[in-house]
């Protein structure tokens, strides 16, 4: 009785894990973009910055700061709450959506990333 109500709760808590890291994923799928959304200012404080993610597990990244324009490419997948960006030594960054459109990011003490989904 207590091996088939503990395999009962163990399949319950995977489904959960799996349906939130799913939903979650799927929320972040889109183009987002942010003007000068930071909110613990960095050295790396940008004038603008957009992040596609892709349903693929791919993203592109684009800042402009300091006069440049900078940007990346790579793999991005979610962990429960948390959205991890890179594949080596990948950025962990906690996610908060506000409804559909907004998503911020927080990355600790290298700040908060406030975003809203690019709508052509």
């Amino acid at each position: 009785m207590k091996t088939a109500r503990r395999a009962v709760i163990a399949s319950a808590a995977a489904l959960v894990t799996l349906f939130s890291t799913g939903c979650a994923s799927s929320r972040l799928v889109g183009t987002w973009e942010s003007q000068r959304a930071v909110e613990n200012r960095t050295p790396a404080e940008f004038d603008f910055a957009s992040v596609t993610f892709a349903p693929d597990g791919t993203y592109t990244a684009e800042m402009v700061y300091g006069g440049s324009t900078h940007a990346e490419t790579g793999a991005w997948k979610v962990r429960g709450d948390k959205l991890e960006v890179g594949t080596d030594k990948p950025r962990v960054y906690q996610v908060e959506f506000e409804g559909n459109d907004e998503v911020t990011f927080d990355a600790g003490r290298a700040g908060r990333v406030s975003m809203r989904r690019f709508r052509p």
